[in-house]
């Protein structure tokens, strides 16, 4: 990122300092980074990656759906997959209430749990209390040693729901290759996760993505300007992004502005050396910042399945705001 790419729309402006994430919300300044990392995230309570595949889960056949969260059990809570199993102990063949967390919402569901035969488990579920992956920096600031990443929730996959997190840890990795998304198949970014060498931590995750403190060295970098929603217009952008192994400017174009929801903009990508990688965006790449007219105005979020090149993205605005409310609620 010491040499960019003299692109109007993507120029950066020189700026010597960067303000806290709550002064940046009013308009200030922040770093964008583009940096990709790896993330692993311990959950409050137990996530249901899946179902016993011979049809007779008890939880499934109750209305417990893939992605909800076990918070509780007969009533005691439960903060891991192992306190879960603890639980169940001396459930079999009883009726027992299972508490789970949908959307952010508590769901109490009866079941019958099994006799836990045969292999079986009791509810006839897969548990697991972490999840690790990659995700790219979105922002931040030297001042306070925050930043936001991602633009989406840390959730179970083909879910939307956002996983409480009782604690996380952001780490180095370093991306080793990509496999290009087409039509219908998103297309991703593999890599090498470090886990010996934490960065910084992971304090919330969020429908608009995770906040923490960490330490980067960011003494080449500069600090922008962050534009407010009302200012994004349609037209050239440009994403860093560290997709192809160092943080590098793609050229891009806001083709749409939503007014409301989460997926704020729509976003094409149109430099060729990404395209004719990647395909465009991919997994991975969440994050991404995107600049206009010299100015921070959001993250890459999510890939169109029907064609890699469109992607949504929410403003960096919104990512603060949410980041505001974690920091009052803490």
């Amino acid at each position: 990122m010491e040499k960019f790419l003299k692109r109007a729309a993507c120029t950066f402006l020189a700026f010597s300092f960067a303000l806290s994430v709550s002064a940046a919300a009013a308009g200030e300044e922040l770093v964008p980074m583009g940096d990709v990392v790896g993330i692993s995230v311990a959950s409050r309570g137990a996530v249901v990656a899946g179902f016993e595949e011979n049809g007779n889960s008890p939880a499934e056949k109750a209305g417990v759906e893939a992605g909800d969260i076990v918070v509780a059990i007969g009533g005691k809570e439960v903060t891991s997959a192992k306190e879960a199993a603890k639980a169940l102990e001396s459930m079999a063949d009883k009726s027992v209430t299972v508490t789970v967390l949908r959307n952010g919402e508590r769901k109490d569901v009866t079941l019958t749990a099994g006799d836990g035969g045969e292999g079986r488990g009791l509810l006839g579920v897969w548990l697991r209390d972490t999840l690790s992956g990659i995700g790219t920096v979105t922002y931040y600031d030297p001042e306070s040693g925050e930043y936001g990443a991602l633009g989406h929730p840390v959730s179970e996959k083909d879910s939307d729901g956002v996983m409480p997190v009782r604690e996380g840890v952001i780490l180095s990795a370093r991306v080793t290759d990509s496999v290009a998304g087409s039509r219908g198949q998103p297309g991703k970014l593999n890599g090498e996760i470090d886990f010996l060498s934490p960065i910084g931590a992971v304090e919330s995750n969020t429908p608009v993505g995770i906040y923490g403190t960490a330490a980067f060295d960011v003494s080449k970098r500069e600090s922008v300007p962050v534009a407010p929603k009302s200012e994004i217009e349609t037209g050239e952008c440009c994403v860093l992004s560290g997709a192809l192994g160092t943080v590098e400017e793609y050229s891009a174009e806001i083709t749409r502005i939503y007014p409301e929801g989460v997926r704020e903009m729509m976003i094409r990508i149109t430099d060729p050396r990404l395209l004719d990688t990647t395909g465009g965006i991919v997994q991975g790449m969440s994050g991404s910042p995107i600049i206009q007219n010299g100015r921070l105005i959001g993250a890459v979020t999510h890939v169109l399945v029907s064609d890699p090149a469109l992607g949504y993205a929410v403003s960096v605005e919104r990512m603060l705001q949410e980041s505001g409310e974690m920091m009052k609620a803490a």
